[in-house]
């Protein structure tokens, strides 16, 4: 405690020691028994007991008399200032700086005394704020402020209040810059009269990620979804001016936020917070789930689908769960028109070019459609539009699909296990064959995520993450030079850490545990979202970061 407030405190105390021992003062009226007929007051309830304001601001001082019982009573309260040239006081209790020190407010009522211990600080002459910052989208970044006078001493008493040029990219709340959008914009602060600006640039970042023949998409923590590559018949989601996108643009339909992202060969689609399905691309195969349009270049709705919690694509065709868990399909061999499918209920798809699965909260898997390579994991029938349980497997925690093969991670050991097409090397099992039944693969190594593309297979796991089959454009990122690798490869290793991975046909691409986006192999019409590394080639053999994540 300093010894100007100790002093005040010290005042404190003997003004309510001259109350109680029926002591004078300058205000009329008198405690319990006065003659004056006032009423009795016990007590003076006094905040704050410390003021800090700057010069030319107000702050009010807020006096309560109560009675023995606690009870408010009406008396007239008396202020004053022991230093005008620091403070003034107004009869309400309003105090004005009039300049930097401190002084201390008297008061009285009925007898009682209190005082107010004011400091007053110099007004703003500057904020200190960082020129710059760069904050990931979806995350918020700490602001280091402070308000100083003339005399550089920290000014407190003044509050910043911040206002952004475009707060559809940064907002401050909380004294933390909050990263909605991606671009750059300026963070306007003001102190009083004084104003500072801080420049934010926010960093992409992605939640999920899905490839597709030529192009990829992106869903950002916030819901937005940007696409890039190719984009000639809406492949992108927005009105393209040109035929590849070799980065991210413009978000999908404007900024429209969605929570799920799902991305077939030429055409994506995404659930809004309503569980309302949103496709866009090519419809030549009824991708769109309409047979009105060519192709879209904005996302329009699947008409009579509403409440879908999931969805998943690949090559042509769609799927996704309803509330109850039952799969909706359509594009691809099921048509425009969204089928029920009679099975389930599931808690997860995995969706082929010609088939899907399904897998039930207790780790059974289900597959229909076409079974010509081994998809539904039965030497028979060719086909099965209703869903028939995959044999000789354990209960899986997640499955996912390619054109025609299936892997699930076992719940129990997390080991791998795959079936179905291998003409490319897709099951990893050191051969290339046809067509195979379920079989472990990675022994030894518990995967914690498995992404399957057309015929490339990638898992990430605690000792890193592997790719195995179709590496005509470099999918696999190993940097083997091999057309077809059938073994698990390791992806090249480098500063960072692959939380999942999405296969395409041509390329690629992966998210880290910060949500950084790396993506290689066929840059062709752009899909990779990083330069090309080989002019010649358009190839990229190992992963590069899209740009927008630095």
């Amino acid at each position: 405690m300093n010894r100007l407030v100790r002093g005040i405190v010290a005042a404190s105390f003997s003004a309510a020691i001259a109350s109680c021992s029926g002591g004078d003062g300058p205000g009329p009226g008198g405690g319990a028994g006065g003659s004056g007929g006032s009423p009795a007051v016990a007590e003076l309830k006094v905040t704050p007991l410390h003021l800090v304001l700057a010069v030319r601001q107000q702050k009010k001082i807020e006096v309560v008399a109560r009675d023995a019982l606690g009870e408010p009573v009406e008396v007239p309260i008396f202020f004053r200032t022991a230093d005008p040239e620091i403070a003034l006081v107004g009869d309400d209790g309003t105090v004005t700086g009039r300049a930097k020190g401190q002084t201390r407010i008297e008061i009285e009522a009925a007898r009682l005394g209190a005082v107010v211990a004011v400091a007053v600080e110099g007004e703003p002459a500057h904020i200190d704020a960082p020129e710059s910052i760069a904050v990931a989208m979806g995350r918020s970044f700490p602001l280091d402020v402070s308000v100083q006078d003339a005399d550089g001493d920290e000014v407190t008493s003044i509050e910043v209040e911040w206002t952004s040029e475009d707060p559809q990219i940064a907002v401050v709340e909380g004294g933390e810059v909050v990263a909605r959008g991606w671009g750059e914009t300026r963070l306007v602060a003001a102190a009083g009269e004084v104003e500072a600006f801080v420049r934010v640039r926010t960093l992409l970042r992605f939640r999920e990620i899905g490839t597709g023949e030529f192009h990829t998409c992106g869903l950002t923590p916030v819901g937005t979804v940007y696409c890039w590559g190719l984009a000639s018949e809406g492949q992108l989601g927005f009105a393209a001016q040109q035929i590849n996108y070799d980065a991210p643009t413009l978000p999908v339909d404007g900024g429209m936020p969605f929570v799920e992202l799902a991305v077939g060969a030429d055409h994506a689609c995404a659930l809004d917070e309503m569980g309302r399905a949103h496709c866009w691309g090519r419809n030549d195969a009824g991708q769109l789930g309409t047979e009105e349009l060519l192709y879209a270049e904005r996302p329009r709705m699947v008409p009579g689908l509403v409440g879908l919690r999931s969805i998943a694509a690949q090559g042509d065709h769609t799927c996704a769960l309803d509330e109850g868990g039952f799969a909706r399909c359509w594009g691809g061999p099921v048509g425009p028109q969204p089928r029920a499918v009679n099975g389930g209920p599931f808690v997860e798809l995995a969706v082929g070019a010609f088939h899907a699965c399904g897998r039930t909260e207790e780790g059974a898997v289900f597959c229909w459609g076409d079974n010509d390579r081994g998809q539904l994991a039965r030497p028979a029938p060719e086909f099965s539009a209703d869903p028939l349980e995959v044999e000789g497997i354990p209960a899986l925690a997640a499955i996912a699909s390619g054109h025609h093969h299936v892997c699930g991670i076992a719940a129990e050991n997390s080991r791998l296990y795959c079936w179905g097409a291998n003409e490319r090397g897709q099951l990893g099992r050191g051969e290339v064959g046809e067509r195979g039944e379920p079989a472990p693969l990675l022994e030894g190594i518990p995967v914690e995520f498995v992404g399957l593309g057309p015929a490339t297979s990638c898992a990430v796991s605690s000792a890193g993450a592997y790719c195995w089959g179709a590496n005509d454009t470099a999918q696999s990122g190993s940097q083997r030079s091999e057309e077809i690798l059938d073994a698990p490869t390791r992806v090249v290793s480098g500063p960072w850490s692959f939380a999942r991975i999405r296969p395409g046909a041509r390329h690629t691409c992966a998210l880290t545990e910060q949500n950084e986006a790396y993506c290689w192999g066929d840059a062709s019409a752009g899909q990779l979202g990083v330069p090309s590394c080989d002019p010649e080639t358009k190839i990229c053999p190992y992963p590069e970061n899209v740009v927008g994540q630095r």
